[in-house]
This record gives C-alpha cells, sequence and structure tokens, in this order.
C-alpha cells in the first residue's frame, strides 16, 4: 500500500480498519488485517502484529491467508529473538501445512532460529535439509548462502567455497532478487578460495569481481589480492 511504503505506519493501519469498520462483509477484509500485521512488523511493533495475527486466524481460520500469517507470526517472534517460540511454529508449519509453497520459507527460518540460538551445527543441518527437499527454490540459494558464510566463519574456506559456488550456478539458472547477496557471494567465493590458498581459482574469481561488482572497495580489495598472486606465483 501507498501508506505503509511511505512508512506512514499509523495512517496506513487506519486506512486498513477503516475499509475493515465500512465493509465487514467485503472479501477483503482478512486481507486488510493481515496487512495491519504487516504494517506493524514494518513498525517494529511485534506484539501488537502478533495480535493482529492471531485475531486473523481466529475470526478467519479458513482463509487462504493463514499459512502465510502463521509464518509472518514466527518471523515477529523471531525478530523478538524469542527464538524458542518462533523455532516452534516454524516446525509445525510442515505438518500443519502439508505441501503448502511455504514450506522451504519455514524450514529456512527454523534454520535462522537455531542460528539465533547459535546452534550451528544444527543450522548447518537443516540448511542442507532445505536444499536437499527443495534443490531449487528462493530458499535454497539463501541456504547455500547462509551455510557458507557459516563455513567461512568457522575457517572451513574449501568448503565455503563450494557453497558460495553453489550459489552463484542457482543464480544463473534462476535469477535472484538480491544482486547485493550474489555481489557478496562472488567477493566471499574469490576470498575463500583465496585463504585455501587455492590460487589458481582465486585469481578468475576476482577478476570477475572486478568487472562486476559495484563496491569500490570491494573492488579495490580484489586487485590488491589478484596483484598479489600474480607476484606470487605458486
Amino acid at each position: 500500500a501507498y501508506y505503509a511504503s511511505q512508512q506512514e505506519f499509523e495512517k496506513a493501519i487506519e486506512a486498513y480498519q477503516k475499509l475493515i469498520k465500512n465493509y465487514p462483509n467485503s472479501d477483503l477484509v482478512d486481507d486488510s488485517q493481515r496487512d495491519i500485521g504487516i504494517t506493524l512488523m514494518k513498525a517494529k511493533r511485534f506484539d501488537e502484529a502478533i495480535k493482529e495475527f492471531d485475531r486473523l486466524m481466529e475470526e478467519h481460520p479458513e482463509s487462504q491467508l493463514v499459512p502465510e500469517i502463521f509464518i509472518e507470526k514466527g518471523i515477529a517472534y523471531y525478530n523478538m529473538q524469542k527464538y524458542d517460540d518462533a523455532s516452534r511454529i516454524f516446525e509445525e508449519f510442515p505438518e500443519k501445512f502439508k505441501n503448502n509453497p511455504l514450506r522451504s520459507k519455514a524450514i529456512y527460518y527454523v534454520a535462522l532460529t537455531q542460528q539465533g540460538k547459535e546452534d550451528t551445527s544444527g543450522a548447518l543441518r537443516t540448511f542442507q535439509k532445505l536444499i536437499d527437499t527443495f534443490p531449487l527454490n528462493e530458499y535454497t540459494i539463501l541456504a547455500h548462502f547462509r551455510k557458507a558464510e557459516i563455513l567461512y566463519g568457522e575457517g572451513k574456506y574449501s568448503e565455503a567455497a563450494v557453497a558460495y559456488k553453489e550459489v552463484l550456478n542457482l543464480d544463473k539458472k534462476n535469477k535472484h532478487e538480491d544482486e547485493k547477496l550474489i555481489a557478496d557471494a562472488q567477493y566471499k567465493l574469490a576470498d575463500s578460495y583465496f585463504k585455501a590458498n587455492d590460487y589458481k581459482n582465486a585469481e578468475p574469481a576476482y577478476q570477475t569481481v572486478i568487472q562486476t561488482n559495484s563496491d569500490p572497495k570491494r573492488v579495490t580489495e580484489a586487485k590488491a589480492r589478484l596483484k598479489w598472486i600474480r607476484e606470487h606465483p605458486k
């Protein structure tokens, strides 16, 4: 909605509430109630958002929006760092909404809550479960990236390179909307090769960064690494 895009949250909520009041039998009532919750999420008023989501699910249990709202409620808890509450919702989702296309999103957020609780080994297993279950999906590419970030942070650079490479391969098959994430994956791929002493693969990876990355700092760093590689032939 216009109001929400302008972050005029109160005006947006008032507009949705007015629609619900004036047209209580409209097919748009549950949509408007959902939008109130989403607007509250954008305003970081997560407790209020949860109440709106609960209200929608109680008053419109047959609404097609219920699976989406169920997940949004979990995300609200996640944003509040109430990871146990969030995890319970995300883990319940696949059983509660069998074959729903949002299952991949629920599994992805299970892994994020595990990361929030510093259970990196559990998060890695869950990201891998998502990758194995949904080989080509918008959350699969995010799972590969998060997996790579964990491995990179643990100093497992060769394994991280494999995961970053998969992010880029998936992006070629199905262009991802987050261009920054793809650019980060390309840079981290080069950096992973470099830190794994795999200079043969690091060199062309850094060249790609120089050619495609819009971040001047990253380009400068790539040029410096490339210069070092060429001055220290193996």
